[in-house]
């Protein structure tokens, strides 16, 4: 006998370990949605005029006018009809589905699929396509079921997919924290321990043999034989790897992961069987590393969430560190402009932010040319990290990339040992957050970052903006030593929020031209950079969440690309050391432009804002 319940709890399983399934509304075989239920009313299969439904329904609560909706038959011979037989819905899967999307055209634009067989490496699938305007169902080429995220781009909703994405990201990192909380994994290990097993998970016999029984301590040893195994795969080289292995071989010394045979949960207050590093791999290898099956970028969204997860770990502000935003790396290489043939040059490069994001945009740049693309990955990358569990992140998150052969060194950027090593690179693009607050000047660094670069090089660094605004004290002292070797080509004054949590620190980017002195009459570009559209969001943090930020973006590229002066956005200006750099200093305010509705407006924003954060 056949029986469709096992054809509908493979439909259930692929959604349900979708990376992007905590971001839709699944229902079966009945609906909350008013809208989908009004329209379904009368589409019973039997056409007896009463109410009907497929067997899952998938809507967007961020898209209202877009659904997914799925039919399922037990035998494959019920997946579509003969031309020579006339439609039925009751007894076929393509008819079915097709059936109830003719209904929810009117006000839907539905993929409607259609699923049959009881084995799932046999499994016949129909993909369609029917949009509201259109009266015709599009079989699309796709035989198989797909992600949430290719269903969207489907539907000509990439900002979505991406908005959904990141969302998610942002809240399983939350939730991670949380769950590693609540168990007393301390801040300082908890980067360490993801970091690792989404390094182990790329070894399939490690992804195969972590369920099984095993005790905490073998599993830990499972778990650093399969790092090792990757990193070697990754031809890292043995020094590299020494240090790599170092910091992973902390997880084998943390008590509740490794060691004790019962934990207390702090949620419950009661002591538990000790199987917390295997629900760990668990909850990434199903939640996480699903995303690599996307095609194209599976790996980068990989990353994005490591990046994502040790930038809520870092945000303690007593760990010390300042990560740049993701949006902030991405504003970072459209300033630079890089041509194919740049080197880039992070001298404090944490966990390697700036790195990837140039590394996308010179692999773009590249297209098709294979060769060049492998060029690009093992000679145009070049990184400094000092701590060592930075520089551990920095290359597992290259790897995560699909690189593990970046220029990526551990040790003092500001030595002139590593400078001489750097330089043999020739870096043209320097790409710089430095450490805040320190017995160093931020703009030292950045001297140094400048002097490892060819001439006419660019380095792009953000720094807190008290520095800019020096008139007395080493800061000024650097101001100077900067002028007299290289040119202050612009500086943006950034949200003084740009950084919340991890700091209150108020920032300005800088953009020099390398070994070109300073000339008294040159024009220095000023652009105030306040608003980049985002907004904090209670257990999100700030976010685009109006997705207005690629506009703004582009908005403040092309003004400074053509030196554009403003009015309250933008100035040139000649500036010496004993100036202020930055363009609150220069620009005048228009007050006759404020009136009551840009009164009413702000209000309106705050009111949002307080309703967001609460």
């Amino acid at each position: 006998m056949v029986n469709e319940r096992i054809t509908e709890d493979f439909v259930r399983t692929h959604f349900k370990t979708d990376g992007l399934f905590r971001n839709i509304k699944f229902e079966e075989q009945r609906t909350k949605n008013k809208f989908i239920k009004e329209l379904l009313g009368k589409s019973s299969k039997t056409l007896s005029g009463k109410a009907g439904y497929p067997e899952f329904i998938i809507t967007f609560p961020s898209v209202i006018d877009y659904a997914i909706i799925v039919e399922c038959k037990a035998d494959i011979k019920n997946h579509q009809r003969k031309d020579s037989e006339g439609k039925n819905p009751e007894k076929y899967a393509v008819d079915g589905v097709l059936h109830y999307a003719e209904f929810l055209k009117k006000d839907f634009n539905v993929i409607a699929i259609a699923v049959s067989g009881e084995n799932k490496d046999k499994l016949t699938i129909s993909n369609f396509l029917i949009n509201k305007e259109s009266s015709d169902a599009r079989e699309l080429s796709d035989k198989e079921l797909l992600s949430i995220y290719d269903y969207l781009n489907i539907f000509e909703k990439k900002e979505t997919a991406e908005k959904l994405k990141d969302e998610n990201i942002l809240i399983f990192a939350s939730e991670l924290n949380d769950f590693l909380y609540n168990y007393s994994v301390p801040e300082n290990e908890r980067a360490t321990i993801v970091s690792g097993i989404l390094t182990a998970l790329q070894n399939k016999d490690f992804r195969k043999s972590y369920p099984l029984e095993k005790t905490p301590q073998e599993l830990v040893e499972d778990l650093l034989k399969a790092i090792e195994r990757v990193l070697r795969g990754k031809k890292l080289g043995d020094e590299k790897i020494k240090v790599l292995l170092g910091e992973y071989n902390k997880i084998s010394q943390s008590n509740n992961l490794s060691i004790a045979k019962k934990i207390r949960n702090k949620e419950t207050g009661e002591d538990e069987r000790n199987t917390l590093l295997r629900d760990l791999i668990f909850e990434l290898d199903k939640k996480v590393f699903p995303f690599t099956e996307y095609e194209h970028i599976g790996y980068d969204i990989l990353g994005q969430f490591y990046s994502e997860f040790i930038r809520y770990v870092y945000g303690d502000k007593k760990l010390g560190l300042v990560l740049t935003p993701q949006h902030i790396t991405d504003l970072f290489v459209e300033i630079a402009n890089p041509d194919v043939d740049d080197v880039i040059y992070d001298s404090c490069c944490g966990t390697a932010g700036f790195l990837i994001k140039g590394m996308k945009k010179l692999l773009d740049l590249a297209g098709n040319k294979e060769e060049k693309k492998k060029n690009i990955k093992e000679n145009q990358l070049i990184g400094v990290e000092q701590r060592s569990d930075m520089f551990t992140y920095a290359c597992s998150n290259m790897m995560m990339r699909g690189d593990g052969k970046s220029n990526i060194y551990q040790g003092d950027s500001l030595s002139n040992g590593m400078k001489e090593k750097v330089k043999k690179h020739h870096p043209t693009i320097g790409f710089l957050n430095p450490p805040y607050s320190t017995s160093i000047s931020e703009l030292e660094f950045i001297y140094h970052n400048l002097d490892c670069l060819d001439k006419n090089g660019l380095c792009v660094a953000i720094i807190p903006i008290s520095c800019v605004l020096s008139q007395t004290g080493k800061d000024y002292e650097w101001k100077k030593k900067l002028l007299e070797k290289h040119t202050l080509e612009a500086v943006f004054s950034m949200p003084d929020e740009l950084f919340n949590p991890s700091a209150s620190t108020v920032t300005s980017i800088l953009v020099f031209k390398a070994h070109s002195p300073h000339q008294k009459d040159f024009e220095t570009y000023f652009g105030h950079w306040k608003d980049d559209g985002f907004i904090k969001v209670k257990n999100l943090g700030r976010v685009d969440y109006h997705g207005t930020w690629n506009q703004i973006k582009d908005k403040w590229i092309y003004n400074y690309k053509n030196k554009k002066e403003i009015k309250e956005h933008s100035i040139k200006k000649c500036v010496n050391a004993e100036n202020e750099w930055c363009a609150e200093a220069y620009l005048e305010t228009n007050y006759e432009e404020l009136n009551k509705e840009l009164f009413e407006l702000e209000i309106k924003k705050y009111i949002l804002y307080k309703e967001l954060k609460n």
